[in-house]
């Protein structure tokens, strides 16, 4: 599903994730951006998991993209697709049924278009992008661990 899609490691916000798409990236420096102008309090890379304990076969759990946390302390998710698949429609489905009170919002096409226009004045959007992998400085190691976010956060 992913292997046409530049993914790797990136630090955005001093926040270290393994990123499965160029468009994640982007969407993370988007809400970097959003947190930075007090519009949101915070922003999560793959935080939650939920789980469809009665499902037997096939998707049986779901990690939304994005968890973003309000100013207000109330939260949303955020998942990004360019393009909705026969399983991730079967994701989202299940979650209206497992749990109708979460609040999940797609990104999609449209949506990522409308945001890009404005990508000029996002900080980071599409600089991350080294060959096939995302990447900080061009040095991006493979464990994000290893990464000295104390020398790299006076480059943002």
């Amino acid at each position: 599903m992913y292997n046409k899609t530049k993914k790797g490691v990136a630090i955005i916000g001093g926040k270290s994730y393994f990123y499965r798409s160029s468009w994640e990236a982007n969407i993370a420096c988007y809400f970097e951006f959003l947190k930075n102008a007090g519009e949101i309090k915070d922003w999560f890379y793959e935080v939650d998991t939920f789980w469809f304990e009665k499902i037997r076969r096939g998707v049986r759990s779901y990690k939304p993209d994005f968890k973003i946390i309000n100013n207000d302390d109330t939260f949303y998710y955020e998942e990004v697709k360019g393009w909705l698949d026969s399983k991730s429609k079967t994701k989202l489905n299940r979650m209206r049924i497992y749990y109708p009170k979460i609040d999940i919002r797609l990104l999609d096409t449209k949506r990522y278009k409308t945001i890009m226009r404005n990508r000029a004045l996002i900080k980071g959007w599409g600089e991350h992008l080294v060959g096939d992998d995302i990447s900080i400085l061009k040095l991006a190691p493979a464990n994000p661990k290893e990464v000295e976010l104390d020398r790299l956060s006076n480059l943002f």
